[in-house]
């Protein structure tokens, strides 16, 4: 096998993504020594009882009556029970994995960049600093810290990371599907999709919008590829038939959802207001960086009561609608696929967390994938 000599451009980058790393790692490190908070406990107050008697049944019994949800999300749970050991006196044992987490993830988002990047105009070397770019903002700023110093949000961190292996996976297996090495690239399609896709979802369930991604890449950054027959077959498998699948669900559910409403002290339609608020606020955090306005505690969110009840929901109605129907208008034009692509990856991430679901109004942890 012949030795490749990197280039200059691929050293100083490489010797610029340690230091990002690095910096990563220094900006967290403060946070580590701290405790659990919200509903960490909730989650994982039964470790302390297979500390006391380690046993297979009781790991078994931890990771798959996970309480989080339907699934119980036992992935995550699994990498919650191979630290047992530390619960419930060493919450920084904890938060060192979700850093690690982080900064795979750091690098999975350079890799998958770099496959996006590809297929443009730019020179190598100008991608590699766009990458780099997307990645050190991705891993420093200042939202995501109520994701990975949040020990059970480790969760949503997973879901992230098997999620972006499978986009990684899928792309590469494109790119070998248009060099007319169809078996190769359906199969990498396909096998890494499907398994790390289901991965995802095992850790959280909001993987389950994974075919939205696929499709938000594949008709921006990627739409000048060919797609034949085999290709539209594939697809429809998995990602058209799925989306349908999860459209029916919820369509299906809207009377529990109602039900659920009746608890609280909105409505769906209140609710929903609130959260074309709530996604505007997202947007303004990330572009703008706020020193005093993050943070996990958001309970005093004043929700929306009407269209005008307060003014600024109208406004950020009309901003949500603005910003999905530019994507529509300008979407055949290569040159805007960065906005297209952006606006249709941010509404995809947020579409079970801030849409209709009678979940908790504001976290933003949900903005980990979606920034």
């Amino acid at each position: 096998m012949k030795f490749t000599r990197p280039t200059r451009n691929q050293l100083v980058v490489s010797i610029f993504f340690v230091v990002l790393l690095t910096l990563t790692v220094y900006i967290y490190w403060p946070g580590i020594n701290c405790c659990f908070i919200l509903d960490d406990s909730i989650n994982l107050h039964y470790l302390e009882f297979i500390t006391q008697k380690p046993s297979w049944h009781k790991l078994y019994l931890f990771v798959m009556d996970g309480i989080a949800s339907e699934l119980g999300r036992p992935v995550s749970l699994i990498t919650f029970a191979a630290q047992h050991y530390s619960w419930p006196n060493n919450p920084e044992h904890f938060k060192y994995v979700n850093l690690v987490i982080h900064l795979l993830n750091g690098i999975l988002i350079f890799v998958l960049c770099r496959q996006l990047f590809s297929k443009g105009r730019m020179s190598s070397e100008k991608q590699n600093y766009l990458a780099l770019i997307v990645t050190a903002i991705w891993l420093l700023h200042p939202i995501q810290v109520s994701t990975v110093l949040y020990v059970i949000q480790r969760m949503a961190q997973l879901s992230c990371l098997f999620s972006l292996i499978s986009l990684v996976c899928y792309i590469k297996g494109r790119f070998l599907y248009i060099a007319n090495r169809k078996t190769s690239g359906v199969l990498l399609m396909t096998v890494a999709y499907g398994f790390f896709g289901i991965i995802a979802i095992l850790s959280k369930e909001n993987a389950i919008l994974l075919p939205l991604f696929v499709l938000s890449i594949e008709y921006t950054f990627l739409r000048q590829l060919k797609r034949d027959r085999l290709w539209k077959i594939w697809a429809w498998i998995f990602a058209y038939i799925p989306l349908i699948l999860l459209s029916a669900y919820l369509i299906s559910s809207i009377d529990n959802f109602i039900a659920d409403y009746a608890n609280r002290n909105l409505s769906m339609y209140e609710h929903l207001l609130s959260e074309a608020r709530i996604l505007i606020d997202y947007i303004g955090k990330i572009f703008v960086i706020q020193p005093n306005g993050y943070g996990v505690y958001n309970d005093d969110y004043l929700p929306s009561k009407g269209l005008f009840n307060p003014i600024g929901t109208s406004l950020a109605v009309l901003t949500v609608l603005a910003l999905l129907a530019s994507a529509y208008v300008i979407r055949n034009k290569q040159k805007y696929n960065f906005i297209v692509f952006g606006i249709l990856w941010f509404f995809a991430a947020h579409l079970l967390e801030s849409s209709f679901i009678p979940l908790e109004l504001y976290f933003e942890h949900r903005n980990y994938l979606a920034i």
